[in-house]
């Protein structure tokens, strides 16, 4: 990309940002390779300085997949407070892991992301609990985020932390969210709990969205082992709506 693409694209954010103020919705920049993310961090600051000073329009993307993820929230939440603007925040746990251990070992650097699936588990968790701590703190002013992930343990810690902190289901500061047609039964036990859920449905060529569900499958390892338990549930929920349908008729 050439310096003249790159402020084009950085001068087409801010127009893109400038409308979703107009409209009221938000604008949740993805995280993309360890080697690029400081530089979209720092595009996302720039745009959090502007648009960010009343609600929470801009939000920046945290991979818990990376070892320093933690410090990398942490770090982000201190320049929220120094520049006075309140920090929007996407939770995720990453989709370039063998991507990145390859570069890594390439360029002979210590290699970014978690050992374990497992220790990616509890980075997520921790980062979760970190800022639900944070939101509980300051009243649910200057730092919201949306805690986006299909993997139902976190998604239960998640609501067992907000139950603990006494955070209302569907105030805002806290949100889920999961992909369209993707862990639907996690999506919608969360809304009728109150809770507020957000489906992203990747949109555009069809090159670019099969790239995007096959990072997202990737991250997203144990959806797989759990097809037959959500395909169970399905079935149960149709013999549920079907014989009340029916009993709605006879009667």
């Amino acid at each position: 990309m050439t310096l003249n693409q790159f402020c084009d694209k950085t001068l087409h954010l801010f127009a893109v940002n400038q409308r979703a103020v107009q409209k009221k919705v938000r604008v949740l920049v993805d995280a993309e390779f360890f080697c690029t993310n400081e530089a979209i961090s720092l595009i996302s600051f720039a745009l959090m300085k502007k648009y960010n000073a009343s609600q929470p329009t801009v939000w920046n993307t945290y991979q818990c997949y990376l070892k320093s993820a933690m410090q990398n929230v942490t770090a982000g939440v201190a320049v929220a407070d120094a520049e006075g603007f309140q920090f929007g925040v996407k939770v995720v746990r990453g989709a370039y892991m063998d991507y990145e251990r390859s570069v890594a070992a390439a360029q002979g650097l210590t290699d970014p992301v978690n050992p374990t699936y497992e220790a990616t588990n509890t980075m997520y968790d921790h980062v979760v609990a970190h800022l639900m701590d944070l939101v509980a703190e300051r009243g649910g002013e200057r730092v919201n985020f949306i805690i986006a992930t299909h993997n139902e343990d976190s998604v239960q810690k998640a609501v067992q932390r907000m139950w603990e902190l006494g955070l209302p289901a569907g105030e805002g500061s806290v949100v889920f969210g999961q992909l369209m047609g993707m862990c639907d039964h996690v999506s919608y036990g969360l809304g009728q709990s109150g809770y507020l859920t957000y489906k992203s449905i990747p949109f555009g060529p069809c090159r670019d969205v099969m790239a995007n569900i096959s990072r997202r499958a990737v991250e997203n390892k144990t959806v797989f082992h759990r097809l037959k338990q959500e395909k169970h549930m399905l079935r149960k929920e149709i013999g549920r709506r079907t014989l009340s349908w029916s009993q709605k008729v006879t009667t």
